[in-house]
């Protein structure tokens, strides 16, 4: 699926003569995901496009330790 994206992005670029590729993917409620399949949104860009793709966005409110003691256990 990787290669697939990769390919398709290039093609957009040569294409349409976008400068690079924004790829966004959400999965589950939590992420805003809206169309509940695995899909991916290819996003072409250009010099000066104005587009902000990594706005600043609040602190999220979790405990990291607890998150990295969740990720360390064994099922």
């Amino acid at each position: 699926m990787s290669a697939t994206v990769q390919s398709l992005a290039i093609h957009y670029n040569h294409r349409i003569g976008s400068s690079g590729t924004n790829l966004l993917h959400a999965s589950g409620v939590s992420a805003q995901q809206s169309v509940f399949h695995l899909h991916f949104h290819l996003i072409p860009r250009f010099d000066g496009d104005g587009l902000d793709a990594w706005p600043k966005l609040p602190s999220a409110q979790y405990d990291k330790n607890e998150l990295l003691e969740r990720l360390q256990m064994e099922d």
